[in-house]
C-alpha cells in the first residue's frame, strides 16, 4: 500500500514538491478566484550571491578603483541614478524604470555575523531569521499560517521553475506547490519502469486516498491528493493565456511569464518564487555577470510591461534577494578575475506602489570587516518587515518572531 512519503516522492511530477503539508487543510474548491484587491508579491532570487556593488556603483569611491583594478567599471559606460552611484550598463531598462520612480534600490543590505555558506545564508534569508536552529517553517509559509487562515487557495504560493518549495514557503498550516512548467506539472500513477501489478495497485491507493476511505483516511494523505488536484485544475486555465509583451527566450523570462499568465488569468495565487542561477562568479566575473544582468533586465521589463497591459502594476511587488554580496577586493588576473562570497550587498523592489529612490546609504568601502567584506547597515529583515506590513498589511512581529524596524518604501 502507498504511504504518504512514497506517494509525494515519486507518484507526483512537479506537484512532488507540495510542502509540509499540515494535517488540516481547508482548500476550497476549484474555480475561478474573483477579482480582488490583495496584493501580489515576486520574490526573485539571484542566486549564488549577486555582486552588488557591480550592479549598483559607487563611482567615485577611489577604494573601489584600487580594489578591483580588471573588475572596476567605468563611469562614463553605466547608466547614472545620481552623483555618486550609476547602473551596470545592462540594467538599461531598470535604469528607465527607476527614473519613473518604480524601483527602490537598498543598499548595505546583510545580518549579524554574516554566513559565507551559499546555503546557510540563503537558508536565513528563506526562514526570515539568522537565529540558530532555523524554524522549519520560512517567512512566506509563516505568513500564511498567521493572515491567511480559511482564505488559502492550493495556488496561493507557488514556486516557479523548481521541483522543490523553497524553505521560504514552507508552512504548518499552508501549502505550497513547486511547478517546474506546465508540461510536467501533473500526477503519474507510478514512477517509470513500474510492474503493470504495481500500477494498479498504485492507481488503486491514490483514489482511497482522493477519497478518503479504508486505510487512506488519514487527512495529510487525503490532503496530498487534493491539493495536488486542485492545483492542477487551477493551472490548466493558464494554458490559454496570451501575453501582452514578447518575452525573451531566456529561463528567467520564461518563469517570469508563467507568473504573469497565472496574475493574468485570476486564480487567486499570492505568492511567488522564481529564482536565476549564475551568481557565483569566482572566475570571469565581467563578462558572466554582464550576461545575467541583462537577462535580468530583459525579463523583469517584459514582465512589468505585462503586468502594466494586465492593469496589474500597481497590485505587484517585485523583491530581488540573493545569498549575500561578494567580496570588495579581486580575485585573479585578467579575465579571469573574479570575486569571493562576501556579506552584506543590495537588493531591488519593483513595482507601481514603490516609493522609487536610492535608501540605505552609501557602501563603506574603507571600513570592510576581518574578511574584507563590506558591513552591513539594513538588517535583511526590515525589508521584509516592510513588505510584510506596508505591502501585505500583515503583523510583523507575529511573522518574523519579533518587533522589527521598517523602512519607508511602499506607497500604502
Amino acid at each position: 500500500m502507498i504511504n504518504r512519503r512514497e506517494f509525494l516522492g515519486s507518484g507526483l511530477k512537479g506537484a512532488a514538491a507540495l510542502a509540509c503539508l499540515p494535517d488540516v487543510l481547508h482548500l476550497p474548491q476549484s474555480r475561478r478566484a474573483e477579482p480582488s484587491e490583495e496584493r501580489i508579491l515576486v520574490v526573485l532570487q539571484l542566486r549564488g550571491g549577486n555582486d552588488g556593488l557591480n550592479t549598483v556603483v559607487p563611482v567615485e569611491d577611489d577604494h573601489y578603483r584600487r580594489a578591483r583594478p580588471t573588475l572596476g567599471l567605468r563611469k562614463q559606460d553605466l547608466l547614472r541614478i545620481d552623483d555618486l552611484n550609476r547602473f551596470h550598463w545592462s540594467l538599461r531598462k531598470t535604469q528607465e524604470r527607476y527614473a519613473r520612480g518604480q524601483v527602490a534600490i537598498v543598499q548595505r543590505v546583510g545580518y549579524p555575523n554574516p554566513n559565507l555558506s551559499h546555503f546557510s545564508s540563503q537558508d536565513y534569508w528563506d526562514a526570515g531569521t539568522s537565529q540558530e536552529p532555523l524554524p522549519d517553517t520560512g517567512w512566506l509559509g509563516k505568513f500564511c499560517d498567521v493572515h491567511l487562515e480559511g482564505k488559502l487557495r492550493a495556488t496561493t504560493m507557488l514556486a516557479i521553475g523548481r521541483d522543490m518549495v523553497p524553505h521560504a514557503m514552507r508552512a504548518k498550516r499552508s501549502v505550497a506547490c513547486a511547478i517546474p512548467s506546465l508540461a510536467a506539472y501533473r500526477i503519474s500513477e507510478s514512477p517509470r519502469g513500474s510492474s503493470a501489478r504495481e500500477t494498479a495497485a498504485r492507481r488503486k491507493a491514490m483514489q482511497a486516498m482522493n477519497a478518503g476511505t479504508g486505510e487512506m483516511r488519514n487527512q495529510a494523505q487525503v490532503n496530498a491528493v487534493r491539493a495536488a488536484r486542485l492545483s492542477i485544475a487551477e493551472l490548466a486555465r493558464v494554458r490559454g493565456y496570451r501575453p501582452r509583451v514578447q518575452y525573451p527566450k531566456t529561463r528567467l523570462a520564461q518563469q517570469l511569464q508563467l507568473v504573469a499568465s497565472v496574475i493574468g488569468q485570476g486564480i487567486g495565487s499570492r505568492f511567488f518564487y522564481v529564482t536565476q542561477d549564475g551568481y557565483d562568479t569566482h572566475v570571469g566575473q565581467l563578462e558572466s555577470h554582464e550576461q545575467l544582468l541583462g537577462q535580468f533586465d530583459g525579463a523583469v521589463e517584459a514582465f512589468l510591461g505585462d503586468l502594466e497591459r494586465q492593469g496589474k502594476l500597481a497590485k505587484t511587488l517585485v523583491m530581488t534577494i540573493s545569498d549575500f554580496g561578494r567580496r570588495v577586493a579581486e580575485s585573479g588576473i585578467g579575465p579571469g578575475a573574479g570575486t569571493d562570497h562576501g556579506a552584506a550587498s543590495m537588493l531591488l523592489l519593483m513595482g507601481g506602489k514603490v516609493k522609487g529612490g536610492l535608501y540605505g546609504g552609501q557602501p563603506e568601502l574603507a571600513k570592510l570587516d576581518q574578511n574584507g567584506n563590506l558591513t552591513f547597515a539594513t538588517d535583511f529583515r526590515q525589508v521584509y518587515a516592510t513588505v510584510i506590513e506596508d505591502w501585505l498589511g500583515g503583523n510583523a512581529a507575529k511573522v518574523l518572531g519579533k518587533p522589527v524596524k521598517k523602512l519607508e518604501l511602499i506607497s500604502t
